[in-house]
């Protein structure tokens, strides 16, 4: 993957000493920290990962739905064939 330099000004010094801190609590450089957060943040992986959350649950609702069928129609059938 390409990479691009990301330049921000005008932090809040309390804010990057924080940083620092939780950097350096999870033994990784705060430039590492800051694109965790950021690739923690891209929407792009949210809904890859939603999509695979839901294409998964709509398998399983199939599934359930086809076992319903069939027993409706197990009973349809057993109705079919009582004499009234």
């Amino acid at each position: 993957m390409a990479t691009k330099d990301l330049k921000v000004r005008n932090v809040d010094s309390g804010l990057l000493e924080r940083l620092n801190v939780v950097a350096a609590e999870q033994n990784i450089s705060r430039n590492q920290l800051i694109i965790n957060l950021l690739e923690s943040l891209d929407p792009l992986e949210s809904y890859q990962k939603l999509y695979a959350e839901q294409t998964h649950q709509q398998a399983q609702n199939t599934k359930v739905l086809k076992e319903v069928c069939s027993k409706q129609d197990e009973i349809l059938n057993i109705l079919k064939s009582v004499d009234y």
